[in-house]
């Protein structure tokens, strides 16, 4: 509680059967110069449709990001499709991010990106639930062999390898080099080292620091004569390489199709505004 009696804010929500709107962001798990370990985040364009104005006959389109940090935003990447449905229990997350006119980045008098503030709805830990897919998407997919017809059929053949490249699906993590993971695009943290495993490799560093607890111990009393120093055998977890993405035409495109310059807006049954999902 502030002084004065005054309660701490705060700011949760939930937004409910949102649509995924456009190709996700990703920026791996990383360390800054100074080692602190960054984890692994994506940004997810999501779009809800409102009601059509009986006046106009429009509906009304809301805009928002979220963000999903850790091994949900590993999951994210080769689940969130185009036209998806996403239901979230959210906070309020404030940043700053570089500003962009037609694609291109603007820079300050002195060469460095002017900047923005923008609001994301970061996504809680175990509040995140993915609903159905674009009934378009899964059309395109199965017409164009990603996906096999009867899928949906509990005990048929279809279902049987549907499931199976899901879980090839799950099995991957990102390798460092390619531009996309899963549906996501990449971006590359601008400074520090990229970690392809942050789990082993948080594991390695709580090891290495209780590795150097004897030692700390011992530096800090006088050693008596004919006294034997503390040692340790804990060993550091060796950290495996990660699964090496090279079959990324596993996913498809997700529905995220780049659209000429001159496409015109989505429309429903010639209505601008409420998007096709």
């Amino acid at each position: 509680m502030a002084k004065g009696g005054i309660m701490n804010g705060w700011n949760n929500g939930t937004v409910v059967n949102v649509r995924v709107s456009g190709q996700l962001s990703y920026t791996p798990a990383y360390q800054k110069p100074d080692g602190t370990l960054v984890q692994q985040k994506v940004r997810i364009p999501v779009a809800q449709n409102g009601y059509k104005s009986p006046k106009t006959g429009i509906a009304s389109v809301d805009f928002y990001t979220l963000i999903v940090w850790g091994t949900l935003a590993d999951i994210c990447c080769k689940r969130c499709t185009q036209g998806m449905s996403l239901t979230a229990g959210y906070r309020l997350n404030s940043y700053q991010a570089n500003r962009y006119f037609e694609g291109t980045m603007l820079l300050l008098p002195n060469g460095q990106p002017l900047l923005e503030d923008k609001i994301g709805l970061e996504v809680q830990r175990r509040e995140l639930h993915f609903g159905q897919e674009a009934a378009g998407l899964i059309a395109e997919e199965v017409r164009t062999g990603k996906r096999p017809a009867l899928w949906y059929l509990q005990g048929h053949e279809d279902e049987n390898v549907w499931k199976a490249i899901y879980t090839k699906r799950n099995t991957l993590r990102y390798n460092g080099i390619e531009p996309l993971f899963g549906y996501a695009k990449v971006f590359l943290p601008k400074s520090g080292k990229v970690i392809l495993n942050p789990e082993e490799f948080r594991k390695t560093a709580q090891v290495n620091t209780l590795a150097s607890l004897p030692a700390q111990v011992s530096a800090a009393f006088t050693p008596q004569p004919g006294a034997q120093a503390l040692t340790t055998t804990v060993q550091p977890v060796a950290s495996p390489a990660p699964t090496t993405l090279s079959d990324q035409s596993i996913f498809g495109n997700g529905g995220f199709v780049q659209k000429p310059a001159n496409a015109p807006a989505a429309t429903v049954a010639g209505q601008t505004g409420r998007l096709p999902f």
